[in-house]
């Protein structure tokens, strides 16, 4: 068999032999872990214009439920009730944020597990009293079995008009807030 007809036998099994490749590859379901996290009880409320002076904060009993899937498609379910006075905040996300619309930071695709964290980046539905006033922020929620949980909503753009200062930042430490990491087998 000459070069010539070698080659016309070659590129077609190679084009075969790709397409078949990554045909498997699309197909393989990826490792999909699956975490919830909650937590009810004390935890702190960040005030003033500067989101991570942790010196200023007040009280706030509040709960928090996390529902997680890390896949090739992640999945976020969070949900966060807190009063401060009269008023109640519901926090909500949904969306998992693929990509921070500034590149401020890196989002993983809306779900990241560490050793002993998982990581959140998504897009919140923030309610006061049962009605909605800020849709689509940007979020990221940190969970840390030593440390505790913080959930930030627009802390780095500051761009919520209906929230004093533009944010709004949670952190539940981990003694005293109930916290509860439940792997999902």
């Amino acid at each position: 068999m000459n070069k010539e007809k070698l080659l016309n036998y070659a590129i077609p099994i190679g084009l075969i032999l790709i397409t078949i490749i990554f045909t498997a590859f699309l197909i393989t379901p990826a490792k999909t872990v699956e975490k919830q996290v909650k937590v009810s009880g004390n935890g702190v409320m960040i005030i003033g214009t500067d989101p991570y002076n942790l010196n200023k904060n007040i009280p706030i009993q509040a709960d928090l439920e996390i529902k997680t899937i890390d896949s090739k498609v992640d999945k976020i379910y969070l949900h966060s009730t807190f009063s401060i006075g009269t008023n109640e905040y519901t926090i909500t996300i949904d969306k998992p944020m693929k990509n921070h619309p500034f590149d401020l930071y890196e989002t993983s695709n809306g779900v990241a597990y560490n050793k002993n964290e998982i990581s959140i980046f998504g897009w919140a539905d923030v309610s006061l009293n049962g009605k909605i006033i800020e849709k689509m922020i940007p979020a990221k929620a940190l969970v840390n079995k030593t440390e505790g949980v913080s959930l930030e909503i627009s802390t780095d753009e500051k761009a919520m008009t209906n929230v004093p200062n533009g944010y709004i930042h949670l952190i539940w430490p981990q003694n005293g807030s109930g916290l509860e990491i439940i792997e999902v087998p």
